[in-house]
C-alpha cells in the first residue's frame, strides 16, 4: 500500500463520481454507542472561467463565518480540509474533505445547514465560484501513527490509493492483507496515519479507498523510503497485490475547519 505510484489515480472519478480526511480523528470520532463509523464526504471541484485559489479562501472564510452564525452543535462537529493535486491526474481543481463522526450526525448538521439562510448564503458563494460532484464512504482507522495533534498542525500531504478486488477476493482476504501491513508498519513506527474508506452513497468503480495522511513531504518521503528498503514492506506490497489492484496519488492539503466543543 505504500508504493510509490503503482500508477496515477484518476481522482475525480473516485471522488468526483462522488477526505473527509482526518488528519488526527481523535478530535472527531468519538463513537457513540451504537452509531456508525465516521462519514467521509468528498467532493472534486473545478473553477468556474476566471475564478481562482483567492476565491475559494474568500469562499472558505464566508462558510467558516456562516457556520459560527448557524450555531448547530453538529456543524460544530465537522472537520473539513481542501485538496490540491500534486502528483495525481485529475480533471478537478481542488478537492473538498470533510468528516461527521456518524451518520446520525451527518443527517442533523445537513438539516441545520440547508434550512438556514446562512447555510444558503455559504452554498451560493461557493456555486459561484465552482462546480462539485460528490461521493460518501465509510471511514475506518487502520493505523495512527502521527502522535497527538497540534494547534499548529493545518496542513498535510496525502497519499490516495483507490483499490478494485482480485477476482474472488473478499473482505477476509483484505483484512489478512492489512494486519500484516499494519505488524510492519508498526515496527517501524511508521509516521503517519491510514484509513480505509469503504463505499456509502458513491458513483465509484472502485471497492474500496485507502488515505494516507503525513506531515509534509519529507516525511512522507523519508518513511516510505525506510517501507520501500524493507523486507517487510516488500512483503506487505505483494500481500496487497495478491488481494487487490489499486491506483494511486498524491495531494497537499490544508484544514479549513476544526471540530469545536459546543
Amino acid at each position: 500500500m505504500n508504493k510509490l505510484f503503482v500508477s496515477t489515480i484518476c481522482l475525480s472519478i473516485l471522488v468526483g463520481g462522488l477526505i473527509s480526511l482526518v488528519f488526527h480523528p481523535a478530535q472527531v470520532l468519538a463513537a457513540e454507542a451504537q452509531e456508525t463509523p465516521p462519514i467521509v464526504e468528498a467532493f472534486s471541484c473545478s473553477y468556474h472561467k476566471g475564478k481562482e485559489a483567492a476565491d475559494l479562501d474568500s469562499a472558505i472564510d464566508f462558510w467558516n463565518e456562516q457556520l459560527k452564525k448557524i450555531g448547530s452543535p453538529d456543524l460544530n462537529a465537522y472537520f473539513a480540509a481542501t485538496g490540491m493535486p500534486l502528483r495525481a491526474s485529475v480533471d478537478a481543481d481542488f478537492f473538498w474533505f470533510g468528516v461527521y463522526p456518524n451518520l446520525n450526525v451527518m443527517g442533523r448538521a445537513l438539516s441545520d445547514y440547508l434550512a438556514s439562510k446562512p447555510g444558503q448564503a455559504a452554498d451560493a458563494r461557493f456555486a459561484s465560484m465552482s462546480s462539485c460532484r460528490s461521493n460518501t464512504y465509510f471511514s475506518e482507522a487502520l493505523y495512527e501513527g502521527m502522535g497527538e495533534p497540534q494547534a499548529e498542525d493545518t496542513s498535510a500531504v496525502l497519499e490516495m490509493y483507490a483499490c478494485k478486488l482480485n477476482e474472488g477476493k473478499t473482505m477476509a482476504d483484505v483484512r489478512e492483507a492489512e494486519d500484516y501491513w499494519r505488524s510492519q508498519v508498526t515496527a517501524m513506527k511508521f509516521p503517519a496515519n491510514f484509513y480505509r474508506w469503504s463505499p456509502f452513497m458513491a458513483n465509484t468503480p472502485y471497492d474500496l479507498v485507502y488515505v494516507g495522511v503525513n506531515d509534509d513531504l519529507e516525511s512522507y518521503a523519508s518513511a516510505n523510503t525506510t517501507f520501500l528498503a524493507s523486507a517487510g514492506g516488500e512483503e506487505a506490497n505483494r500481500r496487497f497485490e495478491a488481494v487487490m489492484n489499486c491506483e494511486s496519488g498524491l495531494l497537499t492539503s490544508r484544514i479549513v475547519h476544526q471540530p469545536v466543543e459546543s
